[in-house]
């Protein structure tokens, strides 16, 4: 995303929800870190993330589960029908690729403060997780708000790949850069 305007691109990584979040609908987090007309917003660990745990640690019952998938539907429908352009990308590693990344965040000293004792745990649910992923994307991709699953083992060929994809989403919005009307003829001394 370097290449494009900063100040009209959005980072949001959603990391666990705060106690006052817990008290609010899930997705009130996400409204609130949605960008305005003419803004690109991107998101890292979504309200996706509020149908992971559930599924992976049984919290939430199968009408719970249920009635997130609508949730999240009816959500990305709305946004579509009301300007936004969804785009959902799924990185997939491998499970040997990511067992030498966890491996090389602790084995480099400089790389230790990316590591998490509890990427572990869910390592062991590697199969498990995998399963979750799969199911989600199944139920929520949609034509209005598809996934698109890149493969990120290699880093080089991931970014590539994701370029593209946002080179390919800008051109089908056809964009057009804003007129400036009241400039033409205008001579700074």
């Amino acid at each position: 995303m370097s290449g494009l305007n900063p100040g009209k691109i959005r980072t949001t990584a959603f990391k666990a929800p705060s106690s006052d979040e817990k008290l609010e609908h899930y997705l009130a987090r996400i409204r609130r870190a949605l960008g305005g007309k003419g803004n690109i917003t991107v998101h890292i660990r979504t309200h996706y993330e509020d149908l992971i745990h559930p599924l992976l640690d049984g919290t939430l019952s199968k009408n719970q589960i249920d009635k997130r998938y609508k949730e999240i539907i009816a959500f990305e429908r709305e946004l579509s029908e009301t300007g936004y352009t969804v785009l959902k990308v799924f990185l997939a590693i491998d499970k040997e690729e990511q067992r030498a990344r966890l491996q090389d965040r602790i084995d480099k000293p400089h790389k230790r403060a990316k590591f998490d004792m509890d990427d572990l745990k869910t390592r062991e649910q590697w199969d498990k997780l995998h399963r979750i992923y799969a199911e989600i994307i199944a139920r929520t991709s949609m034509p209005y708000a598809p996934w698109h699953v890149i493969g990120a083992d290699s880093e080089p060929r991931r970014n590539l790949a994701f370029a593209k994809l946002i080179r390919k989403t800008l051109e089908f919005m056809r964009l057009k850069l804003r007129e400036f009307p009241e400039l033409d003829g205008v001579k700074v001394q």
